[in-house]
């Protein structure tokens, strides 16, 4: 069987600067290649054509954004050697299945992973131009032969938003590279809160630092440490400015990127992560990997990734936070089950069960 796996992949092989949808695409890829039953081709976009790229150009200069970095993101054009001979095309994300707007001929064979919809599902779009999008894909996913969805969250989005059968929809969660993301011997810090992640507005960094200025009450040396990209700017500076007048200034660390960032699941003392809304939630899986004790929101696709392996909190409620962050820093036991629980949470998710489920899925379409 002949397989085309298109991905916008991009950034640099390391855990923090490579994005979900990259690693997706990779470790894919990987596990796929291993089945001597498969050619697999990894195919990334490619650059614009010139008439589009002088036309994004222009309208990027008048606007004062990069058009052609958006067009990247979300391909009017699948790249021109596609494979129209591969038995499967698999878009490995939803914003590379525009095409299927207008390219009758490849539908059939074309399976599209759909990590989230959160713009639609939330209502919050970065721009007029991002919610126009989202609505041809949306249109452009119902062409598509079959839909995989990292999550039952994700799954019931897709038929509430999209109106896709539900019965062509197949959840295959994704998966953790053990030798990446794996315990190791090193002394946890005492007092040390992690996160990991964008500073968008959903991810509810807010709640965290507010519950920081009450657990600072309890401890005082306590450390948070906020790791990834901020990915909106505007909202960074609204949280430092958050910071300093819930005087927690000086117990917060901003870092964009880390050398090694399993090492940094592997001292911190807890990892928060009280998003409203995930498709995934690889952050959470990284830290349950590396034996870190998981304190959670309850909303959407978390509960289903981390099972009874986390603590869980009220998003709203930085009171209700800041205790169970003090209840978990202060006691060994709780740190010890959380440890353990997670830790045989986190071998449910592998890529190689990821592939084998993918691999059924690509029989399935190709056997019609």
């Amino acid at each position: 069987m002949r397989v085309t796996l298109l991905t916008n992949l991009s950034g640099g092989n390391t855990a923090i600067k490579i994005s979900g949808l990259s690693r997706y695409s990779l470790s894919l890829h990987k596990e796929l290649d291993k089945n001597k039953a498969l050619q697999v081709k990894l195919l990334m976009q490619e650059k614009l054509p010139k008439p589009i790229l002088f036309f994004a150009n222009v309208l990027g200069t008048l606007l004062g954004k990069d058009i052609e970095t958006f067009f990247r993101a979300i391909p009017l054009f699948f790249p021109k050697d596609v494979g129209e001979d591969a038995d499967i095309i698999h878009c490995t994300s939803q914003l590379l299945a525009l095409p299927l707007l207008y390219n009758k001929q490849l539908r059939k064979k074309c399976v599209v992973t759909v990590h989230d919809i959160i713009p639609v599902a939330t209502n919050t779009y970065a721009s007029a131009a991002e919610k126009f999008f989202y609505g041809l894909l949306l249109k452009a996913l119902k062409n598509t032969a079959h839909i995989i969805a990292d999550s039952e969250q994700t799954k019931k989005d897709i038929v509430t938003y999209v109106g896709y059968p539900e019965e062509k929809i197949s959840v295959i969660s994704l998966g953790i590279d053990p030798k990446e993301f794996s315990e190791k011997k090193i002394k946890r810090n005492k007092e040390t809160i992690l996160y990991v992640g964008s500073e968008h507005k959903r991810k509810n960094i807010e709640c965290i630092i507010k519950a920081l200025a009450l657990v600072k009450k309890e401890i005082p040396n306590i450390l948070f440490m906020k790791v990834g990209q901020a990915q909106d700017n505007y909202n960074r500076e609204k949280l430092k400015a958050l910071a300093r007048e819930s005087g927690v200034e000086e117990n917060i660390l901003w870092k964009d990127y880390v050398g090694d960032l399993a090492e940094e699941y592997n001292k911190a003392t807890v990892f928060v992560f009280p998003s409203v809304y995930e498709g995934f939630g690889f952050p959470v899986l990284e830290a349950m990997a590396c034996g870190c004790p998981v304190i959670s929101s309850d909303k959407t696709s978390l509960p289903e990734l981390a099972g009874d392996a986390a603590v869980y909190c009220d998003v709203c409620d930085e009171g209700e936070l800041a205790e169970k962050i003090i209840r978990v820093i202060k006691n060994k036991r709780v740190q010890e089950s959380l440890r353990k629980k997670g830790l045989l949470q986190a071998k449910k998710f592998t890529w190689k069960k990821c592939a084998e489920e993918t691999i059924d899925i690509y029989k399935k379409i190709s056997s019609n």
